[in-house]
């Protein structure tokens, strides 16, 4: 099926379909991007592993810039 005819396909449904047929749309992608995003953290974590690297919060003292940043002009 091409896409137009998809799109002819969706046009005949009713309001209430098409607003389900959105809803599931929308879930499938929020689905991909947890995925995606959870594939990638375990891979970060996998190789953090084999890597043998580790960190704990004395690796993030002193990481923020406590100066007061650029001079606002109002």
């Amino acid at each position: 099926m091409i896409f137009q005819e998809i799109v002819d396909s969706v046009r005949v449904l009713s309001v209430e379909e098409q607003d389900r047929l959105i809803a599931l749309i929308h879930q499938q992608r929020e689905q991909q991007r947890g995925d995606k995003f959870w594939a990638g953290l375990q891979n970060f974590r996998a190789i953090l592993k084999q890597d043998e690297i580790s960190f704990n919060d004395d690796d993030f003292d002193n990481l923020r810039d406590r100066t007061p940043g650029r001079e606002i002009t109002l």
